[in-house]
């Protein structure tokens, strides 16, 4: 956990808005300190693109390796936590030299922190749970999850929509299929006459309706 004198003299340099000096000392107070909350400020300052440039990978990274030292941390970056897991575990490598653990260790990090983030109300966890599982050919697993899901992201309904469409861990059903594509459609509209999507879930799901001939 820690609170080291390096986590302090960084903090209030980043108060003050000198985040070159605070970097500096949030990364030997982490390196040397063993300290949680620089890591989890070094994660912040990733995630926000402050000094350093925006990297959504190393604030996860970060953010995990803060939550592991017991540092207090929001339950959403957990989701960054495992997105970043999930991403190593999902590369064509059969191992991770980088972070020197195997393939199976990776994923099972992403599940960790995504089943954390769930536990602690993160309903948007339940949703990469069945997107990870889905990617790994684990249907019914993939299903379990899509079905805790409160139905606010696109990317459990296009998910959804693929295990039904394909008769995936499920029985196939075309209409539910279609339904959860419209679903996660209208979830990525910018209004009810714009259909410029920023997700690709909801991206996806539109070709889908396409494809099916209901665009």
């Amino acid at each position: 956990m820690n609170k080291s004198k390096l986590y302090k003299k960084a903090k209030k340099y980043r108060s003050n808005g000198r985040s070159a000096e605070a970097y500096k000392y949030f990364l030997e107070a982490a390196l040397t300190e063993d300290d949680g909350y620089a890591m989890y400020e070094l994660g912040d300052m990733y995630m926000d693109g402050e000094y350093v440039r925006c990297d959504y990978a190393k604030a996860g990274h970060y953010f995990g390796m803060a939550y592991d030292k017991g540092a207090d941390i929001p339950r959403f970056v957990l989701i960054i936590a495992a997105n970043y897991w999930e991403l190593k575990a999902l590369e064509e490598k059969n191992e991770c030299p980088e972070v020197n653990v195997s393939r199976n260790e990776v994923f099972q990090n992403a599940v960790r922190f995504y089943r954390i983030a769930a536990e602690r109300g993160e309903s948007f966890a339940y949703d990469c749970l069945g997107a990870l599982y889905f990617k790994i050919a684990e249907y019914e697993k993939a299903f379990e999850y899509l079905k805790k899901t409160d139905g606010k992201n696109p990317q459990g309904w296009y998910y959804l929509g693929r295990l039904y469409e394909e008769g995936l861990g499920v029985d196939p059903d075309i209409g539910k299929a279609i339904s959860s594509y419209k679903k996660a459609f209208k979830l990525g509209q910018v209004s009810e006459t714009e259909y410029y999507m920023d997700d690709a879930n909801a991206i996806n799901a539109f070709h889908r309706l396409e494809e099916l001939g209901v665009m």
